[in-house]
């Protein structure tokens, strides 16, 4: 059968697969790709509205003459340490978010463009 590959994490042949996945422990491919895509997809979108509650949190303290006075140093060390890690975390995730939706666009997959390292063209884009 044509696009069928075997995971060697996973023991087992899948049709249209496009990788195994750390995050999830399973093989994205053919069944479940538009779960994984959807998956990204409000991972990021939960990731910017952090961002937006956050900006909107920032510019509301602020205002104040005595910032660093609302909340225990801890809170705004924890709040740097979410803060990082939520803008490395969004722009992996724009990434893989991006990279499937133009690889199911031109039925692509991530182990096509592995092994033929060969260079597809962008849909919607001159």
């Amino acid at each position: 059968m044509p696009r069928v590959s075997h995971c060697k994490s996973c023991e087992s042949c899948i049709y249209k697969m496009d990788h195994h996945c750390v995050w999830t422990q399973n093989c994205i491919g053919y069944r479940n790709q538009k779960s994984f895509y959807l998956f990204c997809v409000y991972m990021l979108i939960g990731d910017l509205i952090f961002w937006f509650f956050t900006l909107k949190t920032y510019a509301t303290l602020s205002d104040s003459d005595n910032f660093f006075d609302f909340f225990p140093t801890i809170v705004y060390i924890w709040w740097g340490f979410t803060c990082f890690s939520a803008f490395s975390i969004g722009i992996m995730l724009f990434g893989l978010a991006f990279s499937q939706m133009m690889f199911i666009l031109v039925n692509y997959t991530t182990l096509d463009f592995i092994k033929t390292k060969k260079r597809f063209t962008m849909p919607l884009c001159c």
